[in-house]
């Protein structure tokens, strides 16, 4: 479908052969024409605008036609033209990922924060002085950060709606665009970990699944939080992220939770505490999670769940848990024994995905309405063009 507006198609039709060359890895100008629908000369001129910007580049010569003719010049794009910072923020500590335009991992950091009880744009100060001062020589410069924090966020407006960890309510993030010198997006973590799984395949993916970021937590004193888990949920559908009404898709409350629980299971909060410690207790964590699947994949019908984050670790536990203590209940029939897989980066999954949104949006199918929110960064932004 083409837009009347010239301006806009002229845009639209740019961000499908932006989107066609990211999903092939590389084409020519002939495949470009016959897979889009668009004139030979349409062609012609964005993919020379394109060129002239330095965000695809020409390689080797293809093989010609039967009917002979010059041979084609294959296209690719220019991976390291820009890169996308992800950062996950928890408390005590932060996690940082710096993807091209390939979605290739180019760089990552991790480090303690000793900022947090002077406030939440503290604790970014020092991440981007952390991040900024260790940049390796010849990385692409930053078109872009997303932050995975804990929490609800509101993506369409960029907000941190309300984060218990960090002590914020209704944080716009827009707010920190100085302080780390590049837009600012922001993302629940769990979510995160889903775009981080989307991002795989190029977008090609239509799947539905759920990730779960499983994460050790650390003491905070600021919010008399002892030393526990967490867990969150992350919810593709249709290959789309699903936030529900209020945001809070995925914010994970047990089936046995009570009334005066501070934590999210039905377990007491002091055996909670002692997650870390004591092998039985987080066996007894992960058995009622394991319940808890179950309504959900009766319901669902995922292609996967996937597991993040020290979930990742964990994974091989949670299937001997499985075969040993839920064999005769919905998850341990044998048909689902695949269901449970592990995330497809062995690390940093939280700051990946982040990042991984930012790239998933610049690069998804072009809308024909300018008026919907953006939840990351567009082309006419990027390419700095009208």
């Amino acid at each position: 479908m083409q837009a009347t507006n010239q301006t806009f198609q002229r845009y639209y039709n740019r961000a499908l052969v932006l989107r066609r060359i990211w999903m092939d890895g590389r084409s020519t100008r002939v495949d470009l024409s016959r897979l889009l629908g668009l004139k030979k000369s349409s062609i012609s001129h964005i993919v020379a605008e394109l060129l002239a910007y330095g965000i695809i580049l020409e390689k080797e010569l293809g093989t010609s036609t039967i009917a002979g003719g010059r041979k084609p010049r294959f296209l690719e794009l220019h991976a390291n033209f820009s890169g996308f910072l992800g950062i996950e923020i928890q408390p005590n500590r932060y996690s940082g990922a710096l993807l091209n335009l390939n979605g290739d991992v180019l760089h990552t950091w991790e480090g303690k924060l000793h900022t947090y009880n002077d406030g939440f744009s503290a604790s970014l100060t020092q991440i981007y002085h952390e991040i900024s001062t260790t940049m390796p020589h010849g990385l692409p410069p930053v078109a872009g950060v997303c932050l995975g924090v804990p929490g609800y966020v509101d993506p369409y407006s960029n907000t941190i709606l309300y984060s218990v960890p960090h002590g914020l309510r209704t944080q716009k993030v827009e707010d920190f665009s100085p302080i780390l010198n590049s837009p600012v997006f922001v993302e629940n973590d769990a979510n995160c970990c889903a775009w981080g799984e989307l991002i795989v395949d190029r977008g090609r993916v239509q799947d539905d699944f759920l990730t779960i970021l499983l994460e050790f937590q650390e003491r905070n004193p600021k919010l008399g939080q002892d030393f526990g888990i967490s867990t969150g949920f992350g919810v593709v559908i249709d290959g789309r992220i699903h936030y529900g009404k209020q945001f809070t898709a995925g914010e994970f409350r047990s089936l046995f939770w009570k009334t005066g629980n501070k934590s999210q299971m039905g377990m007491e909060d002091i055996s909670i505490q002692r997650v870390q410690k004591r092998p039985e207790i987080l066996d007894d964590y992960l058995v009622e999670l394991l319940r808890n699947l179950t309504p959900l994949i009766s319901v669902m019908n995922p292609q996967g769940v996937i597991f993040c984050g020290d979930g990742r670790a964990l994974l091989p536990r949670i299937q001997t848990l499985v075969e040993q203590k839920l064999t005769n209940e919905y998850l341990g029939t044998e048909e689902l024994g695949s269901l449970l897989t592990a995330c497809s980066y062995p690390t940093h999954n939280v700051a990946i995905g982040a990042a991984a949104r930012l790239l998933q949006i610049l690069f998804e199918q072009p809308r024909l309405s300018t008026d919907s929110p953006r939840i990351g960064i567009g082309w006419d932004e990027f390419l700095k063009v009208d």
